[in-house]
């Protein structure tokens, strides 16, 4: 058997080299790691203490994969600790349609960091958040693992987040559309609910998932206690409804509102339990009502008005918010009228988007 050759660092420093295989990375190439000594008992030192080390991932994760500790991850953490809409939405669709086709059931500790940095390289046609999540959701699964002695070291760190989608100015109704598009939807039959959106900020789903019962017509206060998402089952899209007793929640919160919302909501038929049902008297599917009520709505809005341009259910929400900025009612009050988790949110969606209200202001300084 010829004689090794000598590397040029063992030509140059007169050492010795040890080298070790620590099983496969995700691409099934061996993964080898050299260790330098002045003997050659001192080079198997270093590198036995590296195995050490090392085997805390590697060992005793020898059966697990991405995909397993993944979904065990999803189960423990996530499936009965958040409402079920962001579950679905939020995680599990993101785990099964993206990190687990890439990643597959490799084992989690020869995933390295530049595996994580090219999966998030192969995103960059996605926005900038969407490549966050991405980071956050395996940084979470890691770090579980580091948690439960699974590894011993986070793969997800100096991730480079580039995206070369431009991100989608938000749109919104000047107070003069808002004031058309209100006095156009009076006399619709499908413009109560937009009505609602437009001056309550109310989300899609909480409008949808509005009772009779949440309604206190002596008070004129819309108790938002619940909201209603297309959540993937058994091959389809199926409404589920979230329900909150927790004061606390975002999404329960009490929204005044004023004569015209008041005026509309008495026009309206008392056909179900729901404020805005589906033609059945049942809980509206969000997907169905924005591709029916709400399309024929805005159809028939622009033929009256082609000027004005078609807005999605949360462009009115947002258009509510905006107003509400930009005619001094206090970044506290908008907060919890939206229903934002903290005063940040809100201050990073009004303040930072609303330059031409921003330049307004500065306008007033002397």
């Amino acid at each position: 058997m010829p004689k090794k050759k000598k590397t040029a660092r063992e030509q140059n420093q007169d050492l010795v080299e040890i080298k070790i295989s620590l099983g496969k990375d995700m691409h099934g190439k061996r993964i080898q790691k050299s260790f330098y000594g002045k003997t050659k008992s001192e080079a198997r030192e270093k590198a036995e203490e590296y195995k050490m080390q090392y085997a805390i991932g590697e060992v005793v994760n020898s059966g697990a994969g991405f995909i397993e500790w993944a979904e065990k991850w999803l189960k423990t953490y996530k499936e009965n600790n958040i409402k079920s809409s962001t579950y679905s939405i939020k995680y599990k669709s993101f785990l099964d349609h993206h990190l687990k086709p890439y990643f597959n059931n490799v084992k989690i500790a020869n995933i390295t960091p530049i595996d994580i940095q090219n999966f998030i390289n192969l995103k960059a046609n996605f926005m900038k958040d969407t490549q966050k999540r991405y980071v956050n959701i395996l940084k979470a699964i890691f770090n579980s693992a580091i948690e439960n002695n699974i590894i011993y070291k986070n793969p997800v760190k100096s991730i480079i987040i580039k995206s070369e989608n431009t991100k989608r100015q938000k749109r919104v109704y000047s107070q003069d559309e808002s004031d058309k598009v209100i006095d156009f939807a009076k006399n619709h039959k499908c413009g109560a609910a937009i009505i609602v959106m437009l001056k309550t900020g109310l989300r899609r789903g909480e409008v949808l998932a509005l009772k009779w019962s949440d309604i206190d017509f002596d008070n004129d206060i819309i108790n938002v206690k619940r909201s209603v998402a297309d959540i993937p089952h058994k091959g389809k899209l199926t409404p589920v409804i979230t329900e909150s007793n927790n004061p606390t929640k975002n999404h329960d919160r009490q929204i005044p509102f004023n004569n015209i919302v008041r005026e509309i909501l008495l026009k309206q038929e008392k056909t179900s339990e729901f404020v805005f049902p589906n033609t059945k008297g049942e809980i509206n599917s969000p997907n169905n009502y924005s591709h029916i009520q709400y399309a024929s709505f805005m159809n028939d809005l622009q033929e009256k008005y082609p000027e004005i341009t078609k807005l999605n259910p949360h462009e009115l929400r947002h258009t509510f918010g905006t107003l509400a900025y930009e005619s001094g009612v206090d970044l506290r009050v908008i907060q919890k009228i939206m229903g934002h988790a903290n005063l940040n949110i809100t201050s990073e969606i009004y303040i930072q988007d609303n330059i031409d209200y921003i330049k307004s202001e500065l306008n007033k300084l002397k």
